[in-house]
């Protein structure tokens, strides 16, 4: 079908450059037949790719197309936009080589530029609409933002890509598109190969840490850091000789926290930043158990990443439904002593092995229906 992926992301982006990232890799390793061409907007994403033994080309905006992607920030232009069939040499580029298709691993205001060329469109979720709470990072203008890229889109979309049951639902009543055109490509833990990992400099980097929960999440405030905060102050008197290590950039909400850590006179809170995969890995390896408390979901990566390491994982009981009941510590995620009972049952080494188990089971069947949907995938390209 003549299609293109056409790759946006730089590897700061966190969990959506991973599943951006490992099922392109996966899509192309699949079919190679096809001989799918991969566009890249960073050079920084090509070496990533070029690891894997895969090729991708630069693809590098115009000057004028540049500027129409900061104005694309502004709804009248996104209106004027759409409405126009105004054509941008981003799109002649690709169909001089024969492009009829576009893969989107993740949308963008770059979907503008193309009139002729259609696209697979992938959502990750629909937290903007679906959640009732005010958060920075979603803005009026954030929100007008999203719901114009989806539904130019979807407007040009042969399918559309997803990870969930309850997100495809909600995909087909928000915006009427046919069910038994989303498919399901299920988050699935990647390059999380526990060989390789003996570096003698990480393990000095980390070697003061050692009782541990992790929690790898950019810094945002949907990402709900403050409620862990408040667990650790409620249980220091029990003297656990725990840290939290929080690995992720600071996305606007880093300098409300620090200011929640020193008036609690917290130690053992400790801010990462980005770091490298293996780093990840060795965390993962090494830690007590995972807490992740994001009021967005249902679907994230840690939770997975931690059955992957056979570790406990601290959850939003919100997403017990898509996870399963028994598979996860669940937490109200709004409720500072629940947090704290689960830690102090993680640190206690309480945590329940059937939990463990169960959770091995369904990573296990997870695996085979990413399988399954990637080829359902691979055969519509």
């Amino acid at each position: 079908m003549n299609t293109a992926i056409l790759f946006e992301l730089n590897p700061s982006a966190g969990g959506s450059f991973s599943y951006s990232f490992d099922t392109c890799v996966d899509i192309i390793k699949r079919e190679r037949t096809k001989k799918i061409k991969l566009y890249c907007f960073h050079k920084s994403s090509i070496k990533y790719f070029k690891k894997k033994g895969i090729q991708a080309e630069y693809l590098s905006l115009s000057f004028i197309e540049k500027n129409v992607m900061r104005l694309l920030s502004f709804k009248i232009f996104r209106i004027l936009i759409a409405k126009t069939f105004i054509s941008f040499p981003i799109e002649h580029k690709l169909l001089k080589k024969n492009i009829k298709n576009i893969l989107y691993p993740t949308l963008s205001k770059s979907v503008f530029f193309f009139k002729k060329i259609n696209f697979f469109s992938t959502v990750l979720d629909l937290c903007h609409i679906y959640h009732n709470r005010n958060f920075p990072e979603i803005s009026k203008n954030e929100f007008s933002l999203k719901e114009d890229i989806h539904r130019y889109s979807f407007k040009r979309s042969l399918k559309i890509i997803t990870n969930s049951e309850e997100i495809r639902s909600q995909i087909n009543t928000r915006y009427k598109f046919k069910k038994k055109n989303i498919i399901i490509l299920p988050f699935l833990p990647k390059n999380m190969n526990n060989s390789n990992i003996k570096s003698e400099i990480i393990k000095k980097k980390y070697s003061k840490y050692k009782r541990y929960l992790f929690y790898p999440a950019h810094l945002w405030s949907h990402k709900n850091h403050k409620i862990i905060i408040d667990a650790a102050n409620y249980i220091k008197k029990n003297n656990l000789n725990i840290y939290f290590l929080f690995s992720g950039i600071d996305k606007g909400n880093k300098t409300s926290l620090l200011n929640k850590i020193q008036h609690f006179g917290l130690k053992n809170i400790i801010f990462l930043n980005f770091i490298e995969e293996k780093e990840i890995r060795y965390l993962y390896m090494n830690c007590l158990g995972v807490i992740m408390t994001s009021y967005f979901g249902p679907t994230n990566l840690p939770p997975l990443e931690a059955w992957f390491f056979n570790k406990p994982i601290i959850y939003n009981k919100s997403f017990q439904n898509e996870l399963g009941k028994n598979t996860c510590e669940f937490v109200n995620v709004d409720d500072y002593k629940d947090v704290a009972r689960s830690i102090v049952k993680v640190a206690n080494n309480r945590y329940s092995k059937t939990k463990l188990i169960k959770a091995k089971k369904k990573l296990l069947k997870i695996n085979q229906n990413y399988r399954n949907k990637l080829n359902d995938l691979v055969n519509y390209l």
